[in-house]
């Protein structure tokens, strides 16, 4: 006998759910923490900002201070958040990097090994020191990237889309592994997010927006329902996968792009 489906609004729904976010004081991280306490949801972010328990207060959320490029920060802050709110369901590993490491031929070394060390390092710490707090039928969300997918033809970005290329070998394969343990992994790959990041690219919004199918350049909090979904028991066949919400991006060339190379 077939079930009777589960209304939507259980099936979608996030409330009560004990969250720990990384890099969750600006950009994407900010955006679907907003996202999370407006849903329902207990949320704590962390980050290196020193304004970080004011950005928290501001959203009802509340702050741990965390440098994902250390062991013992990460161990310290994600146990910190799992006493905060008396467990932990979901664990979104959002923060990230994107600076430039210089061209092939001066290829800054330091940078190039700073740069995995958050990116690489920082995803790996969260798992080693979050998986463990999580609860039966726990999430592991983690901020994919388009730089992952397809190499970015700017000169020194190869440390970026290496990093996040590892980043999505490391949600397939810590999937497979949790999956025996109830735990879900996921990521999410966004397109051009008005953050930090996307301003130091040096090219405005309106320039980046022409890569996406759609032609748009998203905010942080639109990225909100998309990690819900994840989060939430809609999600529960979502296992080692990245779901891209990137306006196409990473399926090819958007038709203003051909029409600008072609003149067509």
């Amino acid at each position: 006998m077939t079930e009777p489906p589960q209304e939507p609004d259980k099936l979608f729904s996030i409330a009560g759910k004990r969250v720990l976010i990384t890099g969750g004081t600006a950009g994407i991280g900010l955006g679907v923490a907003r996202h999370f306490v407006a849903a329902g949801a207990s949320v704590v972010i962390s980050g290196r900002r020193i304004a970080g328990p004011w950005i928290a207060e501001s959203i009802q959320a509340r702050f741990v201070s965390m440098d994902v490029g250390d062991d013992e920060s990460v161990e310290r802050a994600t146990g910190e958040a799992a006493r905060m709110l008396g467990g932990l369901d979901v664990l979104i590993l959002n923060a990230g990097a994107a600076k430039p490491v210089g061209p092939i031929e001066a290829l800054d070394l330091d940078e190039f090994r700073d740069l995995f060390n958050v990116n690489v390092g920082g995803v790996v710490r969260g798992l080693r020191y979050g998986v463990p707090l999580l609860s039966t039928g726990g999430v592991v969300l983690v901020t994919s990237s388009v730089g992952g997918r397809q190499a970015l033809a700017a000169p020194g970005m190869i440390g970026y889309s290496a990093s996040k290329a590892a980043v999505d070998m490391i949600i397939a394969s810590a999937g497979l592994e949790l999956a025996a343990k109830g735990i879900r992994v996921s990521g999410v790959l966004p397109g051009f997010i008005r953050t930090q990041i996307a301003a130091g690219s040096g090219h405005d919004d309106s320039w980046l927006a022409h890569l996406t199918a759609s032609g748009e350049a998203r905010e942080p909090a639109d990225m909100g329902p998309v990690f819900q979904f994840l989060a939430s028991e809609a999600g529960a066949m979502l296992q080692s996968s990245v779901v891209a919400a990137d306006d196409g991006c990473s399926a090819g060339l958007s038709a203003s792009v051909l029409r600008h190379l072609t003149g067509a």
